[in-house]
């Protein structure tokens, strides 16, 4: 995204449908200026990475952002994202599926005062599994590497 509309460059990050047929909702992590995302305008949030809900056999991982569930996908495991500005509605449908497709939900989100906060959120059963170094998983892969991201959330990995 090369900026305009008032808006500052950045990258566009599609938020596809469970098929990947269609973009139901986007944003766009800024590059440049003060600004830190833009929303789409007029769509309901929905999360990031909604495609492996079908590769989640034991868990549903979630994390507070898109790179997060992005370098856990490359360690195999299933990760969705929550959009913060709906995390409480997000969450509570997150259970319902867990409890539908006998998952255990998994709180892989920030390790800081916002991810406190967050599972708070959660009524029922999950594991909290933040990273052990840094505040989220995009600093665990920074500082350790990403053999060192599955090593640590090696559990729960996709065995399909």
């Amino acid at each position: 995204w090369e900026g305009g509309f008032g808006c500052p460059a950045g990258i566009f990050i599609p938020y596809f449908s469970p098929n990947r047929e269609k973009v139901r909702f986007f944003q766009i992590r800024h590059t440049e200026g003060d600004r830190r995302f833009t929303f789409a305008k007029g769509c309901s949030p929905i999360c990031y990475g909604l495609e492996v809900l079908p590769k989640c056999k034991d868990y549903l991982c979630f994390t507070e952002g898109s790179r997060d569930s992005v370098i856990l996908r490359m360690c195999g495991v299933p990760a969705v994202a929550i959009p913060s500005a709906s995390s409480g509605a997000m969450l509570r449908r997150m259970e319902k599926y867990c409890e539908k497709h006998n998952l255990t939900l998994v709180c892989v989100g920030d390790r800081d005062e916002a991810g406190d906060k967050l599972i708070q959120n959660i009524d029922g059963f999950y594991i909290d599994a933040r990273t052990p170094v840094g505040k989220d998983i995009g600093d665990f892969y920074e500082q350790k590497g990403l053999e060192e991201v599955k090593k640590y959330y090696e559990v729960y990995r996709s065995k399909s």
